[in-house]
């Protein structure tokens, strides 16, 4: 989502909708087009100023997220603590 609004090429903001995180856009100005909300489908999905291709995986914290369609993310489970974690 921030490399989306640092890059200047969209401003969306993320909701949380049926369990699934999601981009949100709000279109206010009048300027646009078809062409800008086709672009912003194509976005892919971005994590962490990296873009992902559809179907990547991506572990943030212990929950492991899917790239399911072009800026949704959905989360597939979480990975347990490494042995060595435990107890650190």
């Amino acid at each position: 989502m921030s490399r989306l609004q640092d890059g200047g090429e969209a401003y969306v903001s993320n909701a949380v909708l049926k369990g699934r995180m999601l981009l949100r856009a709000c279109i206010v100005n009048f300027r646009t087009t078809a062409a800008d909300l086709e672009a912003l489908e194509t976005a892919v999905c971005y994590f962490n100023n990296e873009r992902f291709p559809i179907g990547s995986y991506v572990l943030s914290g212990d929950e492991l997220l899917s790239c399911e369609k072009p800026g949704v993310w959905v989360r597939k489970g979480e990975q347990p603590p490494r042995k060595d974690d435990v107890g650190a």
